[in-house]
């Protein structure tokens, strides 16, 4: 085994320090990057999944008004189906009248 005077000693570990607290540094800075970068990820994910999650809601909302409007449409529909049934009967009561008389002008004899 070689000796080493107390000066090798001294500076083997003042280097071996320097070199370990480096090590650490450059560890840290690594994990800080590593560590930002993956926050950006997920900050990034979580806008979009945001984003994702607003446009499905105002397709919901969309479709939800959409069905309102569907339900009231179908009302409306169904008053104007009725109302124009009830101008066809009457229509047809008159064309009856009318025919039975047949006295109006361009009628059947």
């Amino acid at each position: 085994a070689v000796a080493l005077s107390e000066e090798e000693e001294a500076y083997i570990d003042m280097m071996v320090q320097e070199k370990v607290a480096e090590h650490i540094s450059n560890s840290l800075d690594r994990l800080h990057s590593d560590n930002s970068q993956r926050r950006r990820e997920i900050q990034g994910k979580l806008f979009a999944l945001n984003a994702s999650v607003e446009e499905a809601l105002m397709h919901i909302k969309h479709h939800s008004d959409a069905r309102a409007n569907d339900v009231d449409s179908r009302h409306q529909m169904q008053a104007k189906v009725a109302q124009l049934q009830g101008r066809i009967q009457l229509l047809l009561k008159l064309h009856q009248e009318r025919s039975r008389g047949g006295g109006s002008p361009g009628g059947s004899p």
